[in-house]
């Protein structure tokens, strides 16, 4: 992995401020008007009515099953409906997209299809089972959703290949002949995009879930020829937190947002890094191959660094309020059995909106912000961090560099519950993520303003 290592700022020696370039400086300034031309509007939050009783029920049922046991290999028919029911029962009430997936009544649908399966079945097991659930909860477009561990559809890939392309007045180019698609695709700045090193030169881009070994290029001339494609490398942090300066240029590279009670000293470190990058003129946050992790830390670091709380495009509901004394009385519990309804006597919970907790972004204005910042970002750039990216989007002089993100948006990390009698892994979030489309996407992420491979050369050749 390059580091930049050999960037050379113009009268700058080790310990001295950095000068930006004034090209660069009206590169960021470009890039921000355009930010400010663009407007978005998110759907509404959608908040089903949810009984008290059965909220409590499934969270119990939840934390009493948070260890594994051996799956049967003989599976009765009532203890797979059993879990069935279990499993929607739960979901309804902790899964935080719950009602934003719940059109036309889509989990009544698939837990019915499952019971179908169970009771039509030939062989009942442990595989035909999961199987099963895995089928008919296909709807659920949420990375962050596990059965065993394992995504209900398989991530997206940034794929490129190594030959350039050029525009001239009547369109793109390649090998002095004139393309008219690209596979199926005929809107061509789709997937080429202007090579950021190399003048006049275009470069192709793609990000599909498709397994891409060459494309096909259709010409005016009506000849086809196959080119090989090659998926992006990815780039993951050699240290957990990668630390150094540049000349003047601060520079970090985080594996991923620390939890700020489990990891505190790295999470404390990586924070530091906001306070020294607002003090510089310019400065490099690396999140290339970050996978997420401690949303609180991303939100802290942008506060530090921004001096608001507000900004971005995304806005979360969070469907379990898990700083409520009772919660976090019943998560420290030694003693799993005992219930919610026991551990709730004499609390006061009449209103249903207790189960809900909006975060709120105060706007999607452009804010002003002193220092250039490059953010590298990649395909394993994930969850927290692309939260993270959504943040810096508010801010002018902020550049983002590299290819789109990992797109695990729509939902979170929060339990992993084992169905009690298969013991099949259930892992879900309790939050809900609304972005726009024109902004992000589930899977695909959020596109950076410079598309390159080689995000580290670019903001060397900037910075010179």
């Amino acid at each position: 992995m390059v580091i930049l290592l050999s960037v050379q700022l113009q009268g700058c020696r080790p310990g001295e401020k950095a000068e930006v370039p004034r090209k660069t400086e009206q590169l960021a300034e470009q890039i921000s008007r355009t930010r400010k031309t663009k407007s978005y509007a998110i759907a509404d939050m959608p908040k089903e009515q949810s009984s008290l009783q059965d909220y409590w029920n499934a969270l119990d049922y939840a934390l009493e099953n948070q260890h594994a046991a051996s799956p049967s290999q003989t599976l009765s028919r009532q203890e797979a409906r059993e879990d069935t029911q279990a499993l929607f029962a739960m979901l309804k009430e902790l899964y935080g997209c719950y009602a934003y997936f719940d059109q036309d009544n889509a989990f009544a649908k698939a837990e019915e299809a499952i019971l179908r399966d169970i009771a039509q079945l030939q062989k009942l097991d442990y595989t035909a089972y999961r199987s099963s659930i895995r089928t008919h909860l296909q709807f659920l477009e949420d990375q962050h959703f596990l059965i065993d561990q394992t995504p209900l559809k398989r991530a997206m890939v940034t794929f490129t290949m190594q030959e350039p392309f050029e525009r001239k007045a009547d369109g793109f180019y390649f090998k002095n002949k004139r393309v008219l698609a690209i596979d199926a695709e005929t809107n061509l700045e789709a997937v080429l995009k202007a090579d950021a090193l190399h003048a006049d030169r275009y470069v192709y881009y793609q990000k599909t879930d498709e397994q891409k070994t060459d494309i096909t290029l259709h010409f005016a001339n009506k000849k086809t020829q196959r080119q090989r494609v090659i998926p992006l490398a990815t780039h993951a942090a050699e240290k957990a937190i990668l630390e150094t300066d540049i000349h003047g240029v601060p520079y970090v590279h985080t594996a991923r947002m620390f939890y700020a009670e489990s990891e505190k000293e790295k999470a404390d470190a990586f924070l530091e890094t906001a306070e020294k990058f607002k003090e510089s003129k310019a400065a490099v946050l690396d999140l290339r191959g970050n996978s997420g992790g401690d949303l609180l830390v991303a939100e802290g670091w942008y506060r530090i660094f921004a001096n608001t709380a507000a900004g971005g495009h995304l806005q979360t509901l969070l469907k379990l309020p898990l700083k409520e004394p009772l919660l976090e009385k019943k998560f420290q519990s030694q003693t799993t059995g005992q219930s919610l309804s026991a551990l709730r006597k004499g609390e006061d919970w009449k209103q249903q909106d207790a189960l809900h907790y909006m975060v709120e972004r105060g706007g999607t204005e452009q804010k002003k912000n002193d220092t250039l910042l490059f953010v590298l970002q990649d395909d394993q750039t994930a969850s927290a961090a692309e939260h993270l990216i959504d943040r810096l989007h508010s801010l002018d002089h902020v550049v983002f560099i590299g290819t789109p993100t990992a797109g695990m948006l729509r939902g979170s990390s929060f339990l992993t519950v084992y169905l009690k009698h298969s013991s099949l892994a259930v892992s879900f979030g309790n939050m809900l993520t609304q972005f726009p489309d024109a902004y992000a996407k589930e899977y695909y992420g959020i596109e950076p303003d410079i598309w390159t491979g080689d995000a580290p050369a670019l903001v060397e050749q900037l910075l010179q």
